[in-house]
Parts: structure tokens; sequence; C-alpha cells
């Protein structure tokens, strides 16, 4: 190998070290400040250097983040060996990794309370264009070791602190070959380093997919992947949660969490969808399921819940037993009782006789008696109708039960058709749409010398359709998860989520007169993130319908009527003619053109859906030219007159 190659290496062996990469949470960066280990919502991430060059800790993170906002969390990057190292010295509360041999080592001495298997990605065997040696027509990576062995073929391997290593060197212990001739190389370097150097000098290496496939264009097609799609290729990622007994400082409950979180159907799904958006290729795969320790706790929980209805079949049993006996006590007193019944009766006999002197003298009461007797027929009467009735309520409520059961059946088939609609939606529609717009872009890109004005004006107007749908189907499935989607009542404020929301847009409206006013003390009890949803669309309304204004004003705030609480959102923008009102929160409603207003008139019909879902109501007042204010409620509204709220009130209210 000449001195310009092996300068080659060296350079890259020092880039692929100083890239090293540590991310901070955003937020503890801002502060410039470490956070304690004493912080109960902060969390320590420990990741192997290619979870985070490929992207998957940080997508992680996010989603995990949208259930736990106020957790804070650093990641920590480095090598596979590295970051169990980490653990071990109390600098991490989980390790993401993919050594095996290290993990199990971790688990045996005690630094981690459970190792679980999160995910999986592909290991190929790369090489120069052309497959000189026909690699890809054998049948396994064993096969094809042998083949590179036969042929003394140049190799080269990353360092052997890294899991591509330690994964190649599996591979040559299956085959049983010691790999020493002259071209077989170890580069000290990283995978992504090596892979790199490989494509460089034409030689072969072992590396991942997904490090490929984000390196595609630096490779220039100097390399491609050969053999692929073998058992002995996976390389799978486990999550260590370090053992809080043996080092102190550890958040175990958020580090739980968390991994609750990954092997969660949620979390599983997360890694899938992180593979398709950042690859388009199927290069994540989930492997919880495949993990033995959750298959064993499984297991063990089938065999509780088995073995508490046993309990419960011998306490029944037990209890039936007691039951049986105590009637056989009841029927033995029963015996005894009518026994001594008869002996009274053969004494009452003998008393009749003197009895009958005592029936003359009660003839006078006989009629009363009677009296009785048609009253306790009649009472008798009366209690059979009773009963008649009681049995023919039963009825009508058991057919009411079954027609509850009937409509609920409906209901959830209806919800699982919604799901499956919406699966669809997301899925089928959206590969159609990014071809369009990706198709649309090569033609720009390749054939812009070809193409006059009009076919680029053309293509122009396609990918703006297809961005606009990709918009419109991200709003109905919004809109369609919205009718099934929990409502979590809490304490909220919405004059803190409206500075927020005027916060994030700071930028955006930085060029723009505007005047806004918020009611700081908007209180209330609702969902957090679908209140949000309600004044993101309103505002953003808002904030569309004054940018013609030279001074544009906006205010949120609440009033009173009739004592229910009303939010409200005002702008003194274009307005509408309120005899158009009753269209405004359908779907795809609108009163103005694409041109003069974008939009595809999803957003007040999903406002309306959320204020429903918390059995609000929402109405609006617009003079046109003179703005408009929407009014909305969390709570059911009570009012003296019927129809629409709106006709107890002034066309502006004055905020409380």
């Amino acid at each position: 190998m000449t001195n310009y190659s092996r300068g080659c290496q060296v350079v890259l062996s020092l880039f692929s070290f100083v890239s090293l990469s540590i991310v901070i949470d955003p937020a503890l960066a801002e502060k410039n400040v470490s956070p304690l280990k004493t912080d109960p919502n902060h969390l320590r991430i420990s990741a192997a250097r290619s979870a985070h060059d490929l992207r998957i800790i940080e997508g992680l993170v996010e989603k995990f983040k949208e259930k736990n906002p106020e957790v804070t969390i650093t990641i920590n990057s480095g090598g596979v060996l590295a970051v169990i190292e980490q653990g071990r010295k109390g600098e991490a509360d989980v390790v993401l990794t993919h050594h095996k041999p290290a993990e199990l080592k971790f688990v045996a001495e005690g630094y981690a309370s459970k190792r679980t298997q999160i995910l999986y990605t592909e290991y190929a065997l790369f090489g120069p264009p052309g497959d000189a040696l026909g690699l890809t027509k054998l049948k396994d990576i064993a096969s094809v070791f042998r083949k590179l062995a036969e042929a003394e073929a140049d190799f080269y391997v990353p360092s052997p602190r890294s899991g591509t290593n330690m994964k190649i060197q599996e591979i040559w212990t299956l085959v049983g070959i010691n790999p020493t001739w002259l071209g077989y190389e170890n580069t000290g370097a990283s995978g992504y380093a090596t892979l790199l150097q490989a494509a460089e000098f034409g030689t072969y290496a072992v590396a991942e997919m997904a490090t490929y496939l984000v390196n595609r264009e630096k490779l220039k097609g100097k390399i491609i992947p050969l053999f692929r799609d073998d058992l002995n290729l996976r390389n799978v990622y486990s999550l260590l949660v370090v053992n809080p007994d043996k080092i102190s400082g550890v958040n175990k409950k958020l580090a739980m969490k968390f991994h609750d979180f990954l092997v969660s159907e949620h979390g599983q799904d997360t890694i899938r969808t992180i593979g398709e958006t950042n690859f388009n290729a199927m290069v994540l795969q989930p492997a919880a399921h495949l993990d033995p320790g959750l298959r064993e706790e499984k297991a063990k929980r089938h065999l509780e819940v088995k073995s508490k209805e046993l309990q419960l079949a011998m306490v029944s049993s037990i209890a039936l037993f007691v039951l049986l006996m105590l009637s056989l006590f009841l029927f033995v007193r029963m015996r005894s009782v009518q026994r001594k019944h008869s002996e009274m009766e053969l004494r009452n006999e003998a008393l009749m006789q003197a009895q009958n002197k005592i029936l003359e003298t009660n003839k006078l009461l006989q009629s009363e008696i009677e009296e009785r007797i048609i009253t306790e027929q009649r009472l008798s009467e009366a209690v059979h109708k009773l009963n008649q009735s009681e049995q023919e309520l039963k009825l009508y409520h058991d057919h009411l039960e079954s027609l509850v059961s009937s409509r609920t059946r409906d209901l959830e088939l209806a919800v699982q058709e919604l799901q499956a609609f919406s699966y669809s939606v997301s899925h089928d529609l959206r590969s159609p749409l990014r071809s369009i717009n990706g198709f649309s872009y090569a033609l720009l890109e390749d054939y812009q010398n070809v193409l006059d004005e009009k076919g680029k004006q053309n293509l122009h107007r396609v990918i703006k359709a297809s961005v606009r749908m990709g918009h419109l189907i991200d709003d109905l499935l919004l809109l369609s998860r919205i009718s099934s989607q929990e409502i979590v009542y809490k304490d909220i404020n919405l004059g803190e989520i409206a500075q927020e929301i005027f916060d994030h847009l700071k930028e955006d409206i930085s060029d723009r007169n505007l005047i806004v006013e918020i009611d700081k003390e908007m209180n209330a009890k609702g969902d957090g993130n679908l209140v949000r949803i309600i004044l993101e669309n309103l505002i953003g309304n808002a904030l569309k319908y004054t940018s013609k204004n030279s001074i544009a004003k906006i205010t949120i705030g609440k009033v009173y009527r009739n004592s229910n609480l009303c939010f409200f959102v005002k702008d003194n923008g274009v307005g509408f003619d309120m005899k158009y009102a009753d269209k405004l929160f359908g779907p795809f409603q609108r009163l103005h053109t694409e041109e003069e207003f974008k939009g595809n008139g999803i957003g007040l019909s999903t406002v309306q859906r959320i204020v429903h879902r918390h059995g609000g109501v929402i109405w609006t007042e617009s003079k046109l030219g003179e703005g408009a204010v929407f009014y909305f409620t969390l709570t059911p509204f009570v009012h003296e007159h019927a129809g629409n709220p709106a006709i107890q009130s002034s066309m502006v209210p004055n905020p409380v």
C-alpha cells in the first residue's frame, strides 16, 4: 500500500475520532448547567455512536418527550464499549449499545438490573461494483467469507472496540478461519470511516446498511452492498438499565419508564417509523418481541393469572361445599321442627273441644274476619300483578341491554374501520404523493434545459398541489384521531398556552405590525394538548385574515355569558358576512379563495370537534371588513334562550 493511502487512512481515523457527538438537552444547554443526579425528572442516556449517527436515539427521545414533556434528557454517545464504561462509572441511567459479550459481562457484574433487546439493524458485505468474486450468488455469509479468504481479497475492518469488528470476528469464528493474509487490514477507525476507506481504495468491508444509506452520496457508487439478508448479519441493540444498588445516583424510576416505552407497542412502532422516514427502507426492525427476558416475564404473568383463577375456583368449591352442608343442616332442622309441629297438632286437637264453646262467642267477629280475607285476596292479586310487572320490566331491561351491546359492537366496528381508514390514508396515500413530488423535482433538475417555461410552471403547480394534498391528509388524520382520542382533564391556563403559541411564531411574524392582547388568567379544566390545537387554529386564522392590515390586532380573553365561562379569539381582519356563518365549521368549507388566503377548510372543523368532545359549544360573530370573534366553552352552555348563545352577547365582548 502506498504512503498516500496510509496517510488517507490516518486522516480518516482522526476524523472518525473527532466526530464523537454528544447531544445535550437544549434546555440545559441554554442554561449552561449540568443536571443534578437527584433531579427526578432528568434522564441520562449513553448510546452507541451508530445509534446517534443513524438518528435512532434522537427519534426515540423525541417521541418519549411528547408523552413526558416534564422530563429533561442528556444524551452521550461513544463507542459500543465506551458507553458501557460510562454506565459502569455512574455517568448514565440507561445504556443503548450493541456489543453482546460486554453487555453480558456488565449484567453479570451487577451493574445492570435489566438488559432487553430493543431493535436490530442489518449488516451487509460491501465491495467494488461488478462483483468480481461472484459473492451475490452465494447462499449465506459463511460461504461469502470463505470465498474472500480463498481469494485473499483486500478486506478492511474497523477498530477492535467497535461493534462491527465484533460481528466480523463472530462470522470468522463461525467459518473457522483466522484471517491473517496480507490484504486483511484493521483501520483502527469507526465503521463509517472504514467504509469510506474501502470505497476509496476498492476493498471489501462490512458495515450497517443504514450507515451506507446515510452516506450513499459520499461513497459516489465506488462501493455497493454485495451480500445481506442473513441472520448472522443482524446487529442487535440492547437497552441496559443501570443498577442503582450498584451505582448511586441512578434515576431507576425514569430509566424503567424509558425502558417500558421502548418495549411498548408505541415505542416499537416508533423504531419502525424512524427507519422508514430516515432511510425510506426497512433498515430498523423492532426486536422487543424476540427478547427472552420479556417473553419469560409474559409467561410468568400468564402463570400468575392462571394461579389466581385456580385459587378462585378452589374458594368457590369450598364455598359451595359449605353451602351444601348448611342446606343439609337446615333440612334436618326443618324435619325436627315438623315433628315437633305434629306433636303440637295432637295437643291442639285436645284443646279444640274446649275451643268449640269459644267459637260460638266468636261468631260476631266472623264478618270482620271475612272482610280481612277478601282484603288479603285483593292484596295477593296486587302482589301477583306487581310480580308480573317486575318480570316485564326485567324483560325490557334485558332487551335494552341487548340493544346497548349491539350498538357498542357497531361503534367498536366503526372505530376499527376509522382506524383502518386512517392507516390507509397515512401509508397508502403518502407513498404516491412522495413519488409525484420526487419525480417532479427530478424532472425539473434533469430536464430543465429541455422544458420550456410553461412546462416548468406546470411542474411547480404539480409539486405545490402534492404538498397541499400532504397537508390536507395530515389535517384529515388529525380530525379523525380527535374523534377517538381519550380526553385527559387537568387544570390548564389558556393564556399561557396562547403566549407559548405566539412565542413559537415570533420569527414568522417579526416583520408584521401586530398588537397582541392576552388575558393571563384564563384557567379551566380540559385536555391541554387538544386545547392547544383549538388555540393554534384560531390564532392561525386570526394571523392569516389580518395579514393585509397595516396594523393588525388580535385579542385572546374570556367573558361570562349567563354565568358561563366563555373564551374568545378576536381580530380586526377582513371578517365575513354572517349569513355564511353556518358553513364555517363544515369540512372543506371556505369563504375565501386559495389565491386570497391559503388553507384547506379543515381547521375549524377540527376546532368544533374538540370543543364538542369537551361538552362545550363554539360560535362566531363578524361583520364584513370589521374582523371576527370566535367564542367557545369547555363545558356545557346553560342559557335562558334556545339557539345560538351569541344572542345574549354584544358584538365585541369586554374581557373579564
